[in-house]
């Protein structure tokens, strides 16, 4: 909703929103999954990592907070997590931190790119 106008990213409602995502979600260390389901409702095979866009929402969404520090703090944990060649998968497995899913992922490239812009523009416009 913040990211389409609809709502402010700090009202209440939203922030309590996000914060029940991230807990309800949560995979450890900064990652989330994007549902919890025994059968996943995309009908595929297999386990569900956590969905690296998923994270780089949660980044979106404390930055827009104001929370910057701990947007950076997530932004980093995740951008750690590249392969050597700065590539990064669909999806990471949480016990064992490996890539799952599509490799290379455009989404989680365009998470990367997206959140580290929406950063560099909140840290432009903090007052001093």
């Amino acid at each position: 909703m913040p990211a389409r106008k609809v709502v402010p990213a700090k009202h209440p409602r939203i922030v309590a929103t996000a914060t029940a995502v991230a807990e309800r979600l949560s995979a450890g260390d900064g990652l989330l999954y994007r549902y919890l389901h025994e059968e996943p409702p995309d009908g595929l095979e297999g386990d569900e990592g956590a969905f690296v866009l998923c994270s780089y929402w949660l980044v979106d969404n404390l930055t827009a907070q104001a929370r910057t520090d701990e947007a950076e703090d997530l932004y980093a944990a995740l951008c750690s997590r590249v392969s050597p060649l700065g590539l990064m998968s669909e999806q990471i497995n949480a016990s064992t931190g490996e890539f799952m899913g599509n490799f290379p992922q455009a989404f989680s490239h365009i998470g990367i790119i997206a959140s580290g812009v929406n950063l560099a523009r909140a840290r432009e416009t903090e007052p001093s």
